[in-house]
Parts: structure tokens; C-alpha cells; sequence
């Protein structure tokens, strides 16, 4: 009988849940239903939201509403918990994508050491030209260190990046709290899509697509049809027609002796794409992708999302408008096509940032990696990867800007890079001092960025 007893409580207790739940289902859903009826997005957020309330709400959760605004208020909550889980799962690739990603350059952040062994390699490669040229002045040399090959090439610093605008801007009050909190906002504003980030392989800033312009104006100056032949000649140096990849003194083939490579982060590569853009629309050349140049810092800015071997750089984080032809990003996407044979993905957390400048040296002046009718090549890359480098290969004596100052956004600097063997010392890398050129900008001087 007592068995019977409490079969019946059981019973009567699931009865009066089931019609709390058709009560607040009545309460809730019909006005869903009214709204969107069953189908699509809205159908999904009708089943998300009978499920929370199949799962929640059987407790004396309107048991106390009275107050239709309070119905009200309740269905907008749980409508709004409903939208919020139907998008998180029709996007939970790009979510999973993203958590998983930033993770990853939070445990870069913490964990690398990437200017580890710069200056052993630094004292190798000096100890290496030393040798061959004790060697050279007591006569025994030409054959024991021998000039392999060498390439001109143009160092091109990105623009501004969102990351500059925050944090290198100074701490000031109200400034700094104000741009931090523009970029955590415009970070939650792309939680969704895990090809974009403010902070993660930071693009760049409205600041640094205007001195993106401002690069891509200076090269195309020539064009300008109120100069005169005269002004037009004075402007047309070796080093612009190099970069503009016009033809020098009537000879076409010019044209094709540069390419253009870039580093797998979004803010080179879309300086790049913007500043030689006219380039790219007449020649049909593509933009060639190459890890080696990744930037050599620790901050999550300089992790890319381009992560995987032979990914192309999104064109996220372009914000701005070309008015008459519709949005930048949009015409970049059209004119501007990455080759990505030489992307192996994004670095490691034991990535050295040595050998990722001698990889880029040996990719420079190999015939195999590069064209053979190529003599230059333009990269584009990052301010603290350029000035390691410039250490690594100028000789030890040397006290030139390069080796203690960074280039300035958008700043373009040519020098030659040779590529010697020697018999005993195997192959190494030297810049010659006196190749060092400032096309466009410069470096740094103190107190700027």
C-alpha cells in the first residue's frame, strides 16, 4: 500500500510539473511563435529556448509573476539566452577556432624565447668574415671563400598596427584606458569569426592605413600629370622604378628582376597589398606569403592567423572605404592574390628567431626559391625582425643606425645581401655597410615610435 502511495505522489508531482511547463511554455513561446513562426534562425532559438525551459524552468519559476512586465521582461531574457546559443552553435567552429588560437598566443606570450642564440649567431657570422678577410690580405684566398651570390633588397616596415595604436601611444590618462577599451570592444565585436582579432596579429590602425597611402602616393608620384618631364626624371630613381616594377631606360624585362614578399601577419601583408596595389593590377604578380619573416616578439600581436602551412593572409580589419569603388578589402580581395608555397604556418613556441634570419637569407639568394632573372627583392615585414637582422649581418664594427634603431612605419631601406662559401667555414651571410640606403622614411629617432 505505502509502495502504491508513493507511485501515486511521484505521478502527481510529474503531473504538476508538465502543466507548470505548459504554463510558462504558454507564457513564452507564443509570443515567439507569433514573431518568427517555426523555421531558420528563429526556429532554432523556438527549440533552444523549449529546451532551457524544459530543463530549468519545471521549478516555481513564474510561480510569483503577476505582472505582465514582468512576462515580458522574462521572455526577452530567455529569448535573447536562446539567440545567443543558436549562434554559438552555428558558429562553433570559428569558436572553438578562435578560443583555440588565442590560447596558443597567450602560451607563446608566456612560454617563448625567440631572441634566444641571435648573439652567437651574430659573433659566427663576424668571426666568418674576419677569416676571410685575414685570409684575402695574406694571399691565399680567392678560392677559399668565394662570393656564392647576392640580392638587392628593400626592407619595407608596416604601417601603424592596432596594437601600436593602443599601447604605444603612451599610458596617459584619459587616453591609454580609453584605446584600451575601444580594442577589447571591437575584440568581443569579432568573437565570432576566427579570422579576425584586434589584438591577435593585430591589423592595421585608420593611422597606418594612412601612411600606407602615403607610401603608395610617393610611388606613384611619376604618374602625376602636371609635373614636368624634368620634375618627373628627378623622381624616377633606380630604387622607385624598382619598386613600382616599371621598365628602366625603355628595357621591359626590368619589370620582372623584384618580387614582393611579405610575412604571414595580416598588418605587412596588407601593406603590401595597399601600397603596391597598382603594381599588382598592372602586372598580375602575386604576393608572395613567407614565414621566415614573422615578427620576432613575444605579445599576441605578433602571432598570426594565418596559422596553417600554406594559408593566405585574411584581409581582416580593413575598415576603411574607397568610395567609388566600393570597400578597400573588397578591391584588395579582386586585385591582390598571395602565393603561399612558402608559408609553413604560424611559429612555435620554441621557434628561434635566428634561424628563421638565416632561413629568409638562404631563401633570398637561392636560385631555386627565387626567379632567376630576379636581382631584388621587396619585403615587407616588422620593425624588430629588420633591426636582428641588420645585427646578425653587419659586421661587428659597424655602428650604423640599422643595428640600434627600428625603421619607421612604412619606411623602405635597400641593401645588399651577399651569400659567401668558404672552404673551412661552410656558407655564411654579410651586408656590406656602405649598401645601405634610405629610399622612403627612414629610422627611428628618439622619443618616436
Amino acid at each position: 500500500e505505502s509502495k502504491r502511495e508513493r507511485e501515486r505522489e511521484r505521478e502527481s508531482k510529474r503531473g504538476d510539473d508538465d502543466r507548470r511547463l505548459g504554463r510558462n511554455e504558454s507564457i513564452i513561446m507564443a509570443p515567439l511563435l507569433r514573431v518568427g513562426g517555426g523555421g531558420g534562425l528563429w526556429g532554432g532559438v523556438v527549440k533552444a529556448t523549449r529546451w532551457m525551459m524544459s530543463t530549468f524552468l519545471t521549478k516555481n519559476f513564474f510561480d510569483d509573476v503577476n505582472d505582465s512586465n514582468d512576462i515580458k521582461s522574462a521572455t526577452i531574457v530567455v529569448a535573447c539566452v536562446g539567440c545567443i546559443v543558436v549562434v554559438l552553435l552555428k558558429r562553433r567552429e570559428h569558436v572553438v577556432g578562435k578560443l583555440s588560437g588565442h590560447a596558443r598566443a597567450v602560451a607563446h606570450l608566456v612560454l617563448s624565447n625567440e631572441k634566444k642564440g641571435l648573439k652567437a649567431l651574430g659573433k659566427e657570422m663576424d668571426d666568418k668574415m674576419m677569416t676571410m678577410m685575414s685570409t684575402t690580405t695574406v694571399g691565399e684566398a680567392a678560392d677559399k671563400a668565394k662570393l656564392v651570390s647576392k640580392r638587392t633588397i628593400y626592407f619595407v616596415r608596416h604601417g601603424e598596427s592596432q596594437w601600436n595604436y593602443v599601447f604605444n601611444r603612451g599610458f596617459t590618462l584619459p587616453g591609454f584606458p580609453l584605446r584600451l577599451m575601444r580594442g577589447l570592444l571591437m575584440e568581443l565585436l569579432s568573437a565570432l569569426d576566427r579570422r579576425n582579432s584586434f589584438f591577435v596579429d593585430a591589423p592595421l590602425s585608420e593611422k597606418g592605413l594612412e601612411q600606407v597611402e602615403e607610401l603608395r602616393k610617393f610611388l606613384n608620384e611619376v604618374n602625376n600629370p602636371f609635373l614636368t618631364d624634368a620634375e618627373v626624371k628627378t623622381l624616377r630613381t633606380k630604387h622607385v622604378d624598382v619598386l613600382r616594377g616599371d621598365a628602366v631606360d625603355g628595357k621591359t624585362e626590368e619589370a620582372k628582376k623584384s618580387i614582393i614578399v611579405t610575412s604571414n601577419l595580416r598588418r605587412a601583408a596588407h601593406t603590401a597589398a595597399i601600397a603596391f596595389m597598382d603594381r599588382f593590377e598592372r602586372t598580375k604578380e602575386k604576393l608572395m606569403v613567407n614565414d621566415a619573416l614573422q615578427e620576432m616578439a613575444r605579445n599576441v600581436d605578433a602571432f598570426a592567423l594565418a596559422g596553417d602551412a600554406f594559408d593566405a593572409v585574411p584581409y581582416t580589419g580593413i575598415t576603411n572605404v574607397a568610395k567609388d569603388k566600393g570597400t578597400l578589402k573588397t578591391i584588395l580581395e579582386e586585385t591582390v592574390k598571395f602565393n603561399v608555397e612558402s608559408n609553413a604556418g604560424n611559429k612555435g613556441i620554441r621557434r628561434r628567431g635566428a634561424t628563421d634570419c638565416l632561413r629568409f637569407a638562404q631563401w633570398a639568394t637561392s636560385p631555386n626559391a627565387v626567379p632567376k632573372e630576379c636581382e631584388t627583392i621587396i619585403a615587407t615585414g616588422h620593425s624588430i625582425y629588420f633591426r636582428e637582422f641588420f645585427k646578425l649581418f653587419l659586421p661587428s664594427s659597424s655602428e650604423h643606425d640599422a643595428k640600434s634603431k627600428k625603421i619607421v612605419n612604412c619606411g623602405v631601406i635597400a641593401f645588399e645581401l651577399k651569400k659567401y662559401e668558404h672552404e673551412k667555414k661552410g656558407v655564411f651571410f654579410s651586408i656590406d655597410e656602405k649598401s645601405i640606403e634610405t629610399v622612403y622614411g627612414g629610422f627611428v629617432q628618439k622619443g618616436k615610435h
